[in-house]
Formats: structure tokens, sequence, C-alpha cells
């Protein structure tokens, strides 16, 4: 099975619970790394590329690996607890046991991030 499993299910469950609202501003789109590209070249800026990077991000690389672990940590359980919990997607103790799980995957050098790059001109 996959390393990043409980990776995978928060954000599944993120998007499902962004997704369950009435409110338009409520939505979020699951597309947004796919398109920020056009969007950053929509804006002007050149040399854009998408790319998935190696960023120091679990304790044993670097010392600012550490200190991101720890935010990185912060974030995933507080930007997805409303939408899953308040939403109705789970519960607040099953949205718990996905958090430590994840939080423990982070460490995992497989984690890499999303990024995106470009210069304005």
């Amino acid at each position: 099975m996959d390393d990043l499993q409980a990776l995978q299910e928060w954000t599944r469950l993120y998007i499902e619970g962004l997704g369950r609202t009435h409110r338009a501003e409520g939505r979020k789109s699951a597309r947004v790394t796919h398109d920020c590209e056009t969007w950053l070249r929509t804006a002007g800026f050149v040399n854009v590329s998408s790319d998935v990077r190696d960023v120091p991000t679990y304790e044993r690389q670097r010392t600012i690996g550490a200190a991101n672990l720890s935010n990185l940590k912060d974030l995933i359980r507080s930007l997805a607890q409303y939408p899953i919990v308040n939403r109705g997607v789970r519960s607040f103790e099953e949205f718990g046991a996905l958090v430590e799980a994840a939080c423990s995957e982070l460490e995992n050098a497989a984690a890499r991030p999303h990024t995106m790059f470009g210069m304005k001109t």
C-alpha cells in the first residue's frame, strides 16, 4: 500500500468538504495546482514552471526541515478542520486520527509538495 495513504485521504476529504457548501465563495477548485500555471502566464509571468520539488520537510534532513515540518503539521490540522468536521464529512475523532497519521507521513521523504515558479516581465 502507498506510504502516503493518510495524506492522500486528507486531500480527498478536504476537497470534498470544500465542495459541501451552497455559497459560491465557499467552494474551491480541485484543479488549482493544474490551473495555476495558466493563471501565472495570463498575469504576465514568463518562464513559468510547475514542478514537484524536494523541500526539506522532514527532521533528519536539516534544521530548516524540522521547522518546516512543524509548520506543515500545524497547517494540515488547522486548514481542514472546518470543512471536514463542520460540513459533516468526518467526525472530530475521525479527523483527529487522520491528521495524526498524515502528520507522521510528512516525515516520509516521499512526501514532496507541488510548487509553482515564474518571473514577472
